[in-house]
């Protein structure tokens, strides 16, 4: 029968304790590595609207081989490899927006340098819902807003009412740092249940009117009252930020009352002249 000796034992737990430090010197380097050569962020969900881009991304450390992008249309349960000729193969995904992409979920397989896989956590595409608003043409002016969904509460209407051009005028005259003629105006209000109620996120406004083909350098004013209540005081006009093309303006708004379009004469740069005078000697 073999009979442990001490030289023996001795021999043996050596033996157990260098392979015990060589699994950690490995377990080590296999962390290192995973430390220096990994996923460090990727894109959260996004929403995005039909017919616009959504843009998904990932950042890695270390050297890495190549980019595979997946898709999934069943919540996870199976990944598709998106083809690289179509879509690319690289830190960014550009996916062009469907109606029928509400809810797939994007990804990144990324393989380094060691051949080691690594996936990007899941981000879901969300498709942005509108409820649209049109109103017919109120003294020439038509109206047409898209809030997007719960910004505003199920089941409200819009009105728009004719403003007195009169009114609008002389808030315009009378205004610190403004001046011109008024193009087009309207009041807009929004009602739910018999109220009138405010959205809770910006919605875009678009106002349309011949008159508006016709000016040189529009404006769109906010005048913060009603069509009523401009006749009877005076209120200060607020510049909006808007976009024109042709006969229509297009503009964000998150309060509704009466806004208007203004045609701001174009200022000519002052002329300034330099006299020179020499004296004869």
């Amino acid at each position: 029968m073999f009979k442990m000796t001490k030289k023996v034992t001795a021999i043996l737990l050596a033996l157990i304790l260098g392979l015990s430090s060589m699994l950690t010197v490995f377990a080590e380097e296999v962390q290192n590595d995973a430390q220096t050569e990994a996923i460090t962020e990727s894109t959260a969900d996004v929403t995005a609207k039909a017919g616009e881009d959504a843009v998904f991304s990932v950042k890695t450390i270390g050297e890495v081989r190549s980019y595979q992008w997946q898709v999934s249309k069943n919540g996870g349960k199976k990944w598709t490899d998106l083809n690289p000729k179509t879509y690319g193969a690289a830190e960014t995904l550009t996916i062009p927006v469907k109606e029928n992409y509400d809810g797939y979920l994007y990804r990144c397989e990324v393989t380094f340098a060691d051949y080691r896989v690594e996936h990007s956590a899941p981000a879901k595409l969300r498709l942005s819902k509108t409820v649209t608003f049109e109103s017919e043409a109120v003294a020439g002016v038509k109206i047409s807003v898209e809030a997007p969904e719960g910004a505003l509460p199920e089941g409200t209407t819009m009105k728009v009412d004719a403003v007195s051009q009169a009114a609008v005028q002389n808030a315009i005259d009378k205004a610190a740092d403004l001046s011109g003629i008024v193009l087009a105006a309207a009041d807009i209000t929004f009602y739910a249940d018999g109220a009138v109620v405010e959205p809770t996120a910006p919605i875009k406004v678009t106002m349309t009117s011949e008159a508006i083909a016709s000016a040189k350098n529009p404006q769109v004013v906010h005048l913060d009252t009603t069509a009523e209540e401009l006749e009877k005081s005076l209120v200060a006009p607020e510049k909006v930020d808007a976009k024109f093309e042709q006969n229509t303006v297009s503009f964000e708004a998150d309060q509704f009352s009466v806004y208007v379009v203004v045609d701001e004469p174009i200022v000519a740069p002052e002329a300034r002249a330099t006299v020179n005078f020499w004296k004869d000697t």
